[in-house]
């Protein structure tokens, strides 16, 4: 009977472990939005959203922290998870013109495969000796509880590829003095926000910056929730004519 006992509650005891809060930050300009909304707003929209996630939110605990604009979400590994339910954000920011940050939070565990001294699963985080120095790891921890913070960086170089993992979640559509709206960077040679890649210094320097960290891909950036808005203002050629125009 004891034995019995202990495999009863060893499902409720995994279940138990594997929660984990999830920070989430969702604006409409000065407005916050409800991430339980979500859904609606997208078929409102002409989208759909993942059913599975749609049915999560119906009924996950979501505590509102008003004064910092941002809602804790309790996930697990055995319903929805940190890493899914930001990637719907992300895509659901992305289709609403929203401005959304998603994370773990700072004290639990995060997924996948982890650097021992940074806590992310970038796969090539282990040849960034700069950010174990740096103390990167507890830095970031520190940093989740401020994921409602927009700060925005601009790095005048050449071009990046906003199809690169590493960028493409650092992307916003970005609103100009005139009223007009920029998505992402600007091309100072096309007078245009289509970027040319054929030189890769302006991507090295926005990826050491601010590549997306955790996500399972390539580095991870120094401050990598940040806006990045790359200015290209030198060409394929490392020619800047209008430096000295």
């Amino acid at each position: 009977m004891r034995i019995a006992s202990a495999l009863s509650l060893a499902p409720l005891i995994g279940a138990t472990t594997s929660l984990s809060d999830t920070t989430v930050s969702i604006k409409s300009g000065p407005d916050a939005i409800d991430i339980r909304h979500l859904p609606h707003m997208l078929r409102e929209a002409g989208h759909i959203p993942d059913r599975k996630i749609a049915s999560f939110l119906n009924t996950a605990k979501v505590t509102t922290l008003k004064h910092v604009g941002s809602q804790v979400v309790q996930t697990s590994a055995l319903t929805i998870d940190s890493h899914n339910l930001c990637n719907f954000v992300t895509m659901a920011s992305k289709n609403l013109s929203f401005q959304s940050q998603c994370g773990k939070d700072g004290n639990a565990e995060p997924f996948g495969e982890l650097d021992s001294e940074l806590n992310v699963n970038d796969p090539d985080v282990g040849c960034q000796h700069h950010l174990t120095m740096m103390q990167m790891g507890g830095v970031w921890r520190l940093a989740i509880r401020h994921a409602a913070r927009r700060v925005k960086v601009a790095v005048i170089d050449t071009g990046i590829d906003w199809n690169d993992p590493d960028f493409a979640p650092l992307r916003r559509t970005l609103k100009t003095k005139s009223g007009g709206y920029i998505p992402g960077g600007w091309n100072v040679f096309g007078n245009s926000p289509f970027m040319t890649t054929g030189n890769n210094h302006g991507a090295a320097i926005c990826r050491v910056l601010a590549a997306k960290a955790n996500n399972s891909y390539g580095f991870a950036g120094v401050a990598p929730n940040v806006t990045l808005v790359p200015i290209e203002f030198v060409d394929d050629n490392y020619d800047a004519p209008y430096l000295n125009s």
